[in-house]
Formats: C-alpha cells, structure tokens, sequence
C-alpha cells in the first residue's frame, strides 16, 4: 500500500497487516531527502517507526517505489475535475456529496464499461 503522509503515525505504521509505505513528510521533501542523503540497507535497529520508515523512503527501492503513488492516487481526481468539469459538489453536508461522489463514480465507471464494449471513446463533457 502507497499511502500519503496523512496516515503516519505509529499506530498506522505498526498495525498488523499488508506492507505499507507510509510517507512521512510531502513528496517533494522525501525526494530532497533520498537525492541529497540516500540510503542503504534496512534501517538502524533501534529506530522508532517513523525514523524506520523515514530511512525505506531515503534507500533507491523505498523511493522508486513511492513514486508510483502519485499516478495512481490522483489521476482519478484529475480526470473528473478536468476532462469532465467535477470541480465541486453541488450539495451540502457529507451525506450529499457522499452520495454525490458515488454517483460521478458510477457514471465514470458504466462509461468505462460502455468504451470497453463499443472500442469508441465516450466524448467528454465540460
């Protein structure tokens, strides 16, 4: 799981479950970070969580690996605000833009579904 510095924390880091690479600070700084003090090998035994995954984020696999995330977390929210105008929900409260964001999600993905059946792209709205 690619996950952005949102979610660190040292229960989120410890927490039983699937391997995690937790940002722990904004991507431009862990890029800063794995340029100008990369690092190598498993981090230093006594490290707290963070510190631990600070070091995987500085190591070349760590970093690669984090680079990933950005094109799969935010092409999704970049295609419905730009190639289809989603710029904000219309009504009030979590409930309606719950509701509101599941519906955008339903016609995107039964468009998908439409493009994968006829091989013609579905013109896109704006």
């Amino acid at each position: 799981m690619l996950v952005d510095a949102g979610y660190c924390s040292n229960e989120n880091l410890t927490e039983p479950g699937p391997d995690r690479l937790i940002a722990t600070g904004k991507s431009r700084d862990l890029e800063a970070a794995a340029s100008e003090q990369p690092a190598d090998g498993p981090s230093p035994a006594d490290a707290d969580p963070i510190r631990a995954r600070t070091h995987r984020l500085r190591t070349e696999e760590g970093i690669t690996t984090y680079r990933k995330r950005s094109h799969i977390a935010e092409t999704p929210f970049a295609h419905a605000k730009h190639n289809l105008g989603f710029r904000r929900f219309i009504g009030r409260g979590l409930d309606r833009a719950t509701s509101e964001w599941s519906f955008h999600a339903a016609v995107h993905n039964i468009g998908k579904i439409l493009t994968r059946l006829t091989g013609d792209p579905l013109p896109a709205t704006g």
